[in-house]
């Protein structure tokens, strides 16, 4: 018992004193992850794969808000990637519906 809280204490000490260090990491991945979205997206390349790393892309953003950070340009961000989510899927999804003609052997 008293091994694990003092693990326990010991390791939510370290995430407290390196908080900004995990707040610039998540903020970088998420601009990273904006930015390679942003060019999939404009080579018009509109596959599922790309909605799903535009909604990772939004929740970088969300996760930025446990760090006290409610900037404006932050939330903008994770709505645009919310919308291109949705947006992309639609696309995507449509692509799948295209059908191929059918040869049939007689």
């Amino acid at each position: 018992g008293d091994v694990y809280k003092r693990q326990v204490s010991t390791q939510s000490t370290w995430v407290m004193k390196d908080k900004e260090t995990h707040r610039q990491y998540i903020l970088g991945y998420a601009q990273k992850l904006f930015d390679q979205c942003e060019k999939e997206d404009q080579s018009g390349n509109h596959t599922r794969k790309l909605a799903m790393d535009w909604r990772f892309a939004s929740y970088c953003y969300e996760v930025l808000k446990q760090f006290g950070i409610n900037e404006a340009d932050l939330e903008l961000k994770r709505k645009f990637c919310l919308g291109r989510t949705i947006d992309v899927n639609r696309i995507a999804v449509s692509y799948t519906h295209l059908t191929l003609p059918t040869i049939y052997s007689v």
